[in-house]
């Protein structure tokens, strides 16, 4: 095997490629959708689910059984290496044996929202939540500590910058010696497990040629004995090219994907909306009409999410507790100033570019 390694880890690397964008096509083009189905009667609940494999599930309960509607943000895994090929909202029934009904999954969480909507119109009493969530929402799953919010309102949050400018009120994500720290920390925690699999790898061909050695000899038991006190002695558990190799496109991957997640980011507070804009990509408009509340959701990668009546936007991170309630009580204080703020035309709000990355530093 160790003459062959090095065309080994290409040959893996190369199906592992084709596979995530085989399974990537098949979600994103495939005519063939999950269907579903909820009747809701007066005394029982009769749901249907069909998978394109003819797969079909049946339950029927009574609608007292349904504790909540969850709404839940989860990656679609795919392929035999079941990489996640996707991102969705996933609009759940939860019951009270805890027991979970798919009903959809979509990409926009304020669509997801409005489904969850209709599903609790017709079942009164029944609340909707998004799972892990933090606000002053009705459908937040907890309100937000008191002493953390005015903590990290008073503490400064180096990711975070918030300010007033002539376009209005704005909030915009900046790299920092922070942000490096905590890239460098979700890295970090990716290492342990990787140095672990290079020292089994290690092991594994040494104990393997050990084992040969033991099969083609162990006839004779001196000469055995010998084989195996020389083979203890000789182990060498230094990681090969090929293994560093695996390890350093690991942590490429997982650089690449945090980088993505911390993309500069601006919000700008108006009179009458919010506009959102990711990198250098399209513009996002909520009119304050329309907002909700802004919710915290937890998880690996948190957000601050602001839904509008036909969509939402998720103001990502990448801390925890101090990006979250930083970020969320300076978007509070920025829609609590929006009244007095100038109204300013759509065509001219928000066109300045992004800062660099040299810039931002």
């Amino acid at each position: 095997m160790r003459a062959y390694e090095a065309a080994i880890l290409i040959a893996l690397i190369g199906i592992w490629a084709c596979d995530y964008q085989w399974a990537r096509w098949q979600y994103l083009s495939r005519r063939q959708r999950t269907q579903v189905s909820l009747t809701i009667r007066p005394q029982t609940c009769l749901y249907r689910l069909s998978t394109p494999g003819q797969t079909i599930i049946h339950r029927q309960f009574h609608p007292d059984r349904i504790l909540q509607i969850w709404i839940a943000r989860t990656a679609i895994l795919g392929g035999a290496f079941q990489s996640a090929v996707a991102e969705r909202w996933r609009v759940t029934l939860y019951l009270q044996d805890h027991s979970q009904l798919r009903m959809y999954e979509e990409s926009n969480p304020r669509v997801a929202l409005r489904h969850a909507q209709t599903m609790a119109a017709a079942l009164p009493g029944t609340p909707v939540k998004f799972v892990g969530s933090v606000g002053n929402s009705p459908y937040a799953v907890s309100l937000p500590q008191f002493q953390l919010a005015e903590r990290y309102h008073r503490r400064e949050v180096p990711t975070v910058k918030a300010q007033q400018t002539a376009q209005g009120w704005q909030l915009q994500t900046q790299w920092s010696h922070a942000s490096f720290k905590l890239v460098a920390q979700r890295l970090c925690e990716s290492v342990g497990f990787l140095v672990f699999v290079l020292l089994m790898t290690e092991v594994m061909e040494n104990f393997g040629a050990l084992l040969h050695g033991s099969a083609l000899a162990y006839h004779d038991q001196e000469a055995t004995r010998l084989m195996l006190s020389a083979a203890v002695r000789q182990w060498d558990l230094t990681p090969d090219w090929p293994d560093l190799a695996e390890a350093a496109i690991a942590l490429l991957l997982v650089l690449v994907q945090l980088v993505q997640i911390f993309q500069p980011q601006r919000l700008v507070i108006t009179a009458d909306r919010v506009t959102y804009r990711r990198n250098q990509g399209a513009k996002t408009r909520l009119p304050l009409s329309t907002l909700l509340p802004p919710l915290m959701i937890g998880g690996r990668f948190p957000m601050v999410l602001l839904l509008g009546e036909t969509q939402g936007i998720a103001f990502t991170g990448l801390d925890s507790d101090e990006w979250l309630y930083g970020t969320w009580t300076r978007l509070q204080s920025g829609l609590s100033l929006a009244p007095e703020l100038p109204k300013v035309p759509a065509s001219g709000e928000g066109d300045a570019p992004l800062p660099s990355p040299a810039q931002r530093l």
